[in-house]
Order: structure tokens, then sequence, then C-alpha cells
């Protein structure tokens, strides 16, 4: 019988307890209610409610009765577990001259001083059971790139939101990057535990006529760091980051849907330019705009693409024509690969030139959030524009 399976058990003096399928899954059931009231699943990750919730019901078996209500229970491990907390996340493969921030998400490095600080701190604060080893720690650390993020929750839903907010900081660095101008140029930096580029790989190599002779194994690394000095950060700014960094900013936590797609499209945006197959970023990069420009699924895509990006992103009339040609010829890009399974030729001006338009295309529905809560509205406002033009 399934429903006699223990799901979830506890041990103790040599017996255990627990809780079978069925409990078990009335045990989720009340997690996932809990953790649906904002106010608790805003700072609280399911996993700590769950295993509260068990910890509880195992209490309350042991001792025979219930000793604390379990809504106070719940409310006062709640309670106790949150806590202000800093999350530091290295990145591989980016060199910076000086630190920054993009929305409320620093991008820096340990400095020689800090580490010298955190070693003398923790000397003096357990002198008995400290191990000095500062030049390992020093080796280590000393000029990692970081990026992070101050929150205050349970410290695994902690962990989830500074990641999340961190990640989506990088995918604005990764927008605003040299990779934007030059399509060819590899993007590899990232959160080391997001990082796509392999950071060793190795080849064996022998004689095909005599495999033991010849043996050799040969080492490569990736050789594409992204350093980002002054003159890099002032193109950064050229490419509209400050209109992020504002975006990021302006967030609260009841989001509208234009800032729900917003957010999904740089998401978007930070994996397509990491693609080094630029047929593939092509696919993502229209993934992108229709999913911010289309209505619904019977709406026509490279239609709706066309008319309604060209009218946002430009006001002259050539600029606009301009775009449609290009948005068409780039879509047949797009069809031949997904359809057809064709990597056809482009040029490579033409997939900037897309790049460039993804971006300012946000950067104009940005600016719109305000207004616009829904894209629907949004679109609703240029249909009534083309009307009152005639």
């Amino acid at each position: 019988n399934f429903n006699n399976v223990v799901a979830k058990k506890e041990c103790y003096s040599g017996k255990c307890i627990g809780l079978n399928t069925t409990n078990y899954a009335r045990l989720l059931k009340l997690t996932d209610t809990i953790y649906q009231e904002k106010s608790i699943g805003n700072c609280i990750s399911k996993e700590f409610i769950e295993s509260k919730i068990f910890e509880w019901l195992i209490k309350t078996y042991k001792a025979k009765k219930v000793e604390t209500t379990f809504s106070y229970a719940m409310l006062d491990e709640f309670q106790k577990a949150l806590k202000n907390y800093k999350f530091h996340f290295p990145i591989l493969y980016l060199d910076l001259n000086k630190p920054f921030q993009i929305g409320n998400v620093y991008f820096g490095y340990f400095t020689k001083e800090y580490l010298t600080s955190l070693n003398e701190y923790h000397r003096k604060k357990n002198p008995e059971t400290y191990k000095d080893d500062f030049e390992g720690l020093r080796a280590n650390y000393q000029g990692k790139v970081f990026v992070s993020y101050k929150i205050k929750a349970e410290r695994q839903k902690a962990e989830e939101i500074a990641l999340a907010h961190c990640s989506l900081a990088v995918d604005i660095l990764k927008m605003c990057s040299e990779t934007t101008d030059v399509p060819f140029i590899e993007l590899g930096f990232d959160i080391d535990s997001r990082v796509k580029v392999n950071p060793q790989s190795e080849t064996i190599v022998c004689d095909a006529d005599n495999e033991l002779e010849g043996f050799n194994i040969s080492l490569a690394r990736p050789t594409h760091h992204h350093k980002i000095d002054d003159k890099e950060w002032e193109h950064i700014i050229q490419r509209q980051i400050t209109d992020f960094h504002k975006f990021l900013i302006s967030l609260t936590e009841d989001l509208s849907e234009m800032q729900k797609l917003i957010i999904n499209s740089i998401k978007r945006y930070g994996n397509a330019i990491s693609n080094k197959n630029l047929h593939q970023r092509i696919v993502e990069l229209f993934t992108i705009l229709e999913s911010l420009l289309l209505l619904d699924k019977n709406s026509p895509i490279i239609d709706s693409v066309c008319k309604y990006c060209s009218k946002l992103v430009f006001k002259k009339v050539e600029d606009r024509k301009f775009l449609i040609d290009l948005l068409k010829t780039m879509y047949d890009v797009r069809s031949n690969l997904i359809h057809h399974g064709k990597e056809i030729s482009f040029d490579i001006d033409h997939l900037r030139k897309l790049q460039y338009t993804v971006i300012m295309l946000l950067s104009e529905l940005i600016a719109k959030t305000e207004k616009h809560k829904t894209k629907q509205s949004l679109l609703q406002e240029i249909e009534d524009a083309i009307l009152e033009a005639y």
C-alpha cells in the first residue's frame, strides 16, 4: 500500500516516527498555503517552513501535548530566523579597476586591507581556537571580483533573493557590454554558479600508428576575460546602463506585468549574448521581441514585431522603415534555423543593430512603466495613435 510508505521521518532513542505519503502531502499543502502569504513568503523559504512544521509535529508527539500553539510556534520561528545578510557571489572572467553599482547590487573585489581586517577580527574574537590561515585566504580571495547584495530574511531565502538580484544586475552588465557593439566577441563572465564556460579543457593526442608514442596532454583555459576600465565604463554608460540602473532602484515587491516582462527580457538577453552560436542568439533575441510585442498567440509574429517595435524605438519615418527591413531580414535567419535547421549567412552589422534594437526597446518600455502596467495597455496606445493619424 503506497499510502503506508513513510515519506518523512525522524529517528531517536532507537525508534522512528514520521509521516506516510498521504500525511506528508498534507504537510506540503500546508507549507504552500503558509508560503503564499506574502509577508512570510517574501522572507522565509518554503524549505524552512516545511522543516519547522515537521519539527513542531515531532515535538508535540514526543511531549504528548501541545506546549505552544501551531501559529505562535511558527511565527516565533520565522521571527527568530530573520537576520541581516550580505552575500558575495564570485564572478569568473571579469576584471575591474574600481567598484560600481547597478541598482542596489555592488560590483567589487576583496582588497588586502579588508582581508587583513577580517583576519585580525577573528584572531581577537577567538584567540584560543583561531588558526592563522591568512596567507591562504589572501592568495585565494585578494583581487577576486564579486557581486554582492544586502538582504534581511531567513538564511536560505536570503541567499535565493540575493542571487536573483545579483544575477539580474550581471545580465544588465552583459547587455551593456562590448559584445553588444561587436557581436562576435565572446562574453564568458558570470557568477560562478551560472557560468557556461568550462574553466579548463584538455586534449589528449598520440601517434595514430603507435598509440604508445607521442602521448601528450594539453590544457586550455578561456582567454576572453572581460575588463572594465575607465574607457570601457564610458562605453557602458553610452549603452544606456543608467536607464537600467534606475529601473532596478525603482522596483518594489509588487511588480506590474510590464515590469515582469522587462525583467524576464533582461534575463533572456543576458543568456542570448553569452551564446557563442550567433544564429541561436538571433532566435533568442526574437523570443524577447515576441514576448514584449505580441498581444496573444494568434497575433502574426513578424507583422506585430515590426509594427510595434518600429513605433516604440524610432520617431522618424525613414528610421522606422529601416528597422522594419532589418527585422524582416533577421527574422528570415531565425525562421530558417527554427523551421529548416539551416544556418544561413547574415551581415554581422545587422546582428549588432538587432541587439541595439532590443536594448533601445527595453529602455523605451522602462520609461513607460509608470503609465502602462500591462502590455495590452501599451500596445493599445499605439493602435489608437495609428487610428488617429488618419
